[in-house]
């Protein structure tokens, strides 16, 4: 059975799953430091100020991949970012060895007794050929590969291709930002979010392959357009419809509404303790049905979206 996610995927893969890209991604040369100190766009992403009980804490829509063009982020975020005690993240790569990573890898997304083409239908398996000869992907090395981890190699390399860099996400930024200056707190394992991925159906891994396949980079570059601009009802839109239907219905609440309540759990554990916390979780995570915003308001804490200063 062929299921159909809407073609959005690359949007959460892109605003949602922040350790799979540090499997998949090519190395890169380029790290935060080298950002240049002047935007070359306007930048206004999603940002909110928590307020519970007299304790003042931020919240911020990541991407998990950039472009130069991103840096330097608002003054008002930076602000919030300065005014924090405690940076919360979904996981906080820095903490991972190289060797952990692997490990992680061949458990979750390697099956050395189940190939590749046994997840696939016959029409998947010659859509793929024909995409690996199109675009020269080493396709021969994937053979062992479940489709999930093919789908997040395929997109990591097509982002990588429009000018992204995993080495230029916005959780990236700000974990060395706060290193050795204030703690850092994964609101998950990577562990986790590897295993909700490998854990997907046959089905529904199988079309996230299909997805990855027909991605356009003019679907990125529209995608990073509206988190530029702070565009909310425009970021719903690009994932809103993935809830409607049956199976549809089971990936939308793995990926993302399990994880939106653990997190806040442990978010709110954070802020009774007084911890003035900056967050930042992938912008799927914050906008959207059953946001980690909402959740959060349910829990007493006031939720204010914060603008740059006009002028």
């Amino acid at each position: 059975m062929k299921l159909m996610l809407n073609r959005n995927w690359s949007f959460l893969l892109l605003f949602c799953c922040f350790y799979s890209f540090a499997l998949a991604a090519a190395p890169s040369n380029v790290t935060t430091s080298d950002i240049v100190a002047t935007p070359k766009k306007s930048v206004s992403p999603l940002f909110w100020q928590l307020d519970y009980q007299g304790t003042k804490a931020f919240a911020f829509g990541s991407i998990h991949l950039g472009e130069p063009d991103m840096y330097p982020l608002p003054a008002h975020v930076m602000e919030g970012f300065k005014a924090s005690d405690t940076l919360a993240v979904e996981v906080n790569l820095d903490e991972i060895k190289q060797s952990d990573m692997t490990a992680l890898t061949l458990r979750h997304g390697i099956d050395k007794k189940r190939p590749l083409s046994s997840w696939l239908s016959s029409e998947t398996q010659k859509q793929y050929r024909q995409y690996c000869q199109k675009t020269g992907l080493p396709c021969e090395r994937f053979a062992r590969f479940k489709p999930w981890l093919v789908s997040v190699t395929i997109m990591s390399v097509n982002f990588q291709k429009s000018g992204f860099d995993a080495e230029l996400g916005i959780d990236k930024y700000f974990i060395a930002q706060a290193k050795g200056k204030k703690p850092i707190i994964s609101l998950e394992t990577a562990e986790q979010q590897l295993g909700l991925l490998a854990n997907l159906s046959d089905d529904i891994q199988q079309e996230l392959l299909v997805q990855s396949m027909e991605t356009e980079n003019s679907s990125i570059k529209e995608m990073l357009n509206s988190w530029y601009q702070g565009d909310e009802s425009h970021l719903i839109e690009l994932f809103g419809k993935i809830h409607d239907k049956g199976l549809e219905k089971v990936f939308h609440e793995q990926i993302l509404v399990k994880r939106n309540v653990d997190m806040v759990d442990k978010l709110m554990v954070l802020l009774k303790a007084k911890k003035q916390v900056f967050l930042v979780v992938g912008t799927a995570h914050l906008v959207g049905p059953d946001n980690m915003l909402d959740l959060l308001r349910k829990e007493g804490v006031k939720v204010t979206k914060r603008a740059a200063p006009k002028g």
